[in-house]
């Protein structure tokens, strides 16, 4: 029973000190989402915007998490960022339709007069 007892030890203590390996695989695809974001031109509304601005200071607090050996607050860090990021594109397509829903309203109105 005792061996039991200290292998279960052992095993949470391997465990607990192992760490998480660093998530770079996460921070490329959340710089790849901003990168898209920005491509889209959020940067242009506000609402879109402030999750951009948002994404990019979660992805630069990821680095400084992965610098000092953080790595699951990293990978929480990125995950957020990752959500501002995708936040951001999907304001920008719902600005995008929408103009072109109200441009198509204006022309169906102006063709039935």
């Amino acid at each position: 029973m005792r061996s039991l007892y200290s292998y279960v030890l052992l095993s949470a203590s391997v465990v607990a000190c192992g760490g998480a390996p660093v998530p770079a695989k996460s921070a490329s695809e959340v710089q790849a989402e901003i990168r898209a974001a920005e491509a889209i031109g959020a940067q242009t509304l506000p609402l879109a915007s402030l999750h951009l601005k948002l994404a990019r200071d979660q992805a630069a607090q990821a680095d400084a998490l992965m610098a000092n050996g953080d790595n699951d607050e990293a990978r929480l860090a990125l995950q957020r960022a990752k959500a501002d990021a995708e936040l951001a594109i999907l304001v920008t397509k719902q600005a995008e339709l929408r103009a072109r829903a109200d441009a198509a309203s204006k022309r169906a109105d102006a063709a039935s007069r």
